[in-house]
């Protein structure tokens, strides 16, 4: 071996062994040491959770999937006899729902109750492109994909982002290890001290919408959650859905054919809570962190749907016979909204 391909080597070797040590000690995802209390940037829920209830199988034996939307509905609060999780996380749509499922009985988990919340996403992202991305990548098997965040490119940005959420003091936590919720009580405390400069903030004037990335794939959603109602019979697991009650702008921001015809199909696979659509609740920003992810007291007032079946306007619950009905309310109140108030969608 010659001077100089040992001197390569021993240079490739200290690169490899400088990200490594990187990606312990930044763990940008959370993946490596799984501490939550020292997580500044969000982590990879979806591996975390997953692997949590793998390692721990009869800890639960009752789950709620959804996307960040479903994170901030806090499953401690549900009274009866099952022991709940919020196993929800960025993006998760139907595809990765029924990929999890499948790996969570494959590994022994006990599941006795599922309760799945659906939006816009379930029916625009396809969950394929979930695993290429290293915020959402599934949990595999104890090294897969873990070998591969000790091998990340290191991002100064995201050093950068890091330090300056720990330098504004970064108020949210990720129950990982207990419920699963997610909690942001700086962002609450500032709401509830500053209400007007919250209702009042720009944000609110730009959905959440990614022309790029979402396209219409109805039919595979459809699919995928045919494939869970599928093993949850076989299973015996009791299975309820939810739509989730979207900000108004985003709302009106999505395609309502797309909309309409997927609670159509979907009405005709089982019945469901729809909590989306204009109301009281989608139009007021007070109930929003922005036009994403509406905040947890919102989360309470659907478990009280939900569970303690009270009556409400929010909430409806939706079957095969009662579909074309909601619709047509559905398009009276866009067009009644529309009228009174200037959107971009006018």
């Amino acid at each position: 071996m010659t001077q100089l391909l040992r001197q390569l080597l021993l240079f490739s070797l200290l690169i490899l062994i400088t990200v490594a040590v990187y990606n312990i000690v930044i763990d940008p995802y959370g993946v490596i040491r799984g501490d939550m209390s020292k997580q500044f940037t969000t982590p990879n829920e979806r591996y975390l959770k997953v692997k949590h209830v793998i390692q721990n199988p009869n800890l639960y034996n009752s789950y709620f999937f959804g996307s960040s939307r479903v994170s901030f509905i806090n499953t401690k609060k549900i009274n009866d006899n099952n022991t709940w999780y919020n196993l929800s996380y960025s993006a998760g749509v139907p595809g990765d729902f029924l990929y999890d499922l499948k790996t969570m009985k494959k590994n022994g988990v006990c599941i006795e109750n599922l309760v799945i919340g659906i939006d816009d996403l379930s029916y625009y992202i396809d969950p394929q492109i979930h695993l290429t991305q290293d915020l959402r990548k599934p949990f595999k098997n104890r090294f897969n994909p873990l070998i591969e965040y000790i091998s990340l490119i290191p991002s100064i940005e995201f050093i950068k982002t890091r330090e300056l959420r720990k330098k504004l003091r970064f108020q949210g936590f990720y129950d990982i290890y207990d419920s699963g919720v997610s909690h942001f009580l700086g962002k609450d405390g500032w709401i509830e001290r500053h209400p007007e400069a919250h209702i009042n903030d720009p944000k609110f004037l730009v959905p959440k919408w990614d022309e790029d990335l979402y396209k219409s794939r109805i039919e595979p959603a459809l699919d995928e959650i045919k494939a869970i109602i599928l093993i949850c019979k076989q299973e015996n697991i009791d299975l309820t859905f939810f739509f989730t009650p979207l900000h108004v702008q985003t709302y009106l921001k999505q395609h309502f054919k797309d909309y309409s015809e997927f609670l159509l199909q979907l009405s005709q696979l089982t019945s469901f809570y729809d909590f989306s659509g204009i109301n009281a609740i989608t139009i007021d920003n007070y109930n929003y962190y922005e036009t994403s992810h509406f905040r947890p007291f919102i989360g309470d007032m659907m478990l009280d749907r939900l569970f303690r079946e009270e009556r409400s306007e929010f909430g409806v619950l939706v079957t095969s016979e009662t579909i074309d009905s909601v619709i047509l309310q559905k398009q009276k109140d866009i067009t009644e909204y529309k009228l009174k108030n200037k959107t971009p969608y006018n």
